[in-house]
């Protein structure tokens, strides 16, 4: 952990702390972009280069770091550099523009504040920096005028060219730089699993982290039936990190459910990381499947068939009732005429 400094000066200060060096001695593992230049976290005495910026330390205390803008192209480059997510008001940055001569490389540097109330744990943010469009567009215009003026037979192969170039020039205008910070003091790692529903083949649930440091998690799946097991699924890692508070709404595909069943669905969600071990949430949902018109149709002849039942039975009661009567009148009237002999 950096001891506590004290805050950036002014902008005008800071720039002239800028260091200028030749490209070729740019910060090891720094890429070029599409049109020629990188940004990256800085490094020194040459070490490898950094995939983010990582910072410690305790509330209230004052970090800070470098970002390294490296320019290949034989042209001055003008960036623009905001922050963005989770702490990014935390960050104070030494000028929010810079201009990097050709071949040439600019350690900006930027301090993190953290607030004296923050919760301990880990937390992330993101220095954007973004290339004068005007520029690029300049070359661009340049570069299109150069195309119409070649020979018929060679300006359709380098049209192609110029349009590979501007798209790779408009990826290339916007990079990031990741921070990570981590406050100093005990974390927590809690995870919740919310809002379980099932609709239309899919099983659409909410992860969110309750916890202060970072989470990766795992979903398990499982489902039971009237007859068994119809979905087992085993734990697999998700496409995304949870930053503490995070809420993240997310969709599993079920594409074979039951055609005619109550199912039960089980979710599992386990988490990895930093202070994570351990991190268990479950949730579960409810849902009947039917075929609903081959349902209705089943019913309806059901019904049918019951109905001409009974109309059969009254029919088969009514004609015995009246053979019995009319067996009867006939039995009174041989004994009434018995009688009379």
């Amino acid at each position: 952990m950096r001891p506590p400094r004290r805050p950036l000066p002014s902008a005008a200060v800071l720039l002239a702390c800028m260091v200028a060096a030749a490209a070729g001695a740019a910060a090891p593992g720094a890429r070029a972009a599409g049109d020629g230049w990188s940004a990256v976290p800085a490094s020194g005495d040459g070490a490898e280069g950094r995939p983010y910026a990582y910072l410690e330390g305790a509330p209230g205390t004052v970090l800070e770091d470098r970002l390294s803008v490296v320019n290949r192209a034989d042209r001055p480059l003008a960036v623009t550099l905001s922050t963005a997510d989770g702490i990014g008001d935390w960050i104070a940055l030494a000028a929010p523009r810079v201009t990097v001569p050709p071949r040439t490389r600019a350690d900006v540097p930027f301090s993190v504040t953290v607030p004296g109330g923050a919760p301990p744990g880990e937390h992330t943010a993101r220095i954007v920096v973004r290339s004068d469009t005007g520029t690029a567009s300049r070359a661009q215009k340049a570069r299109t005028q150069q195309v119409r003026t070649q020979q018929a037979r060679e300006q359709q192969a380098r049209e192609q060219e110029a349009r590979e170039q501007q798209a790779r020039v408009q990826q290339a205008r916007t990079q990031e730089v990741r921070i990570r910070l981590r406050v100093a003091g005990p974390t927590l790692a809690a995870l919740t699993v919310e809002d379980v529903s099932i609709r239309a083949g899919e099983i659409h649930y909410t992860l969110v982290n309750r916890g202060n440091t970072v989470l990766a998690p795992r979903l398990a799946l499982h489902a039971e039936g009237l007859f068994g097991t119809v979905l087992d699924r085993t734990a697999r890692a998700l496409p995304l990190r949870l930053r503490p508070g995070q809420r993240a709404e997310l969709t599993e595909p079920w594409p074979g459910p039951p055609s005619l069943d109550s199912v039960d669905v089980r979710l599992t969600v386990t988490a990895d990381g930093r202070a994570a071990r351990g991190v268990r949430a479950e949730a579960e949902a409810s849902a009947v499947f039917a075929a609903w018109p081959w349902a209705a149709a089943g019913c309806a002849l059901a019904a049918g068939a019951a109905y001409g039942a009974a109309r059969l039975l009254r029919r088969a009661m009514g004609r015995a009732g009246r053979v019995m009567g009319r067996a009867g009148h006939t039995a009174r009237r041989d004994r009434e005429r018995d009688d009379a002999r």
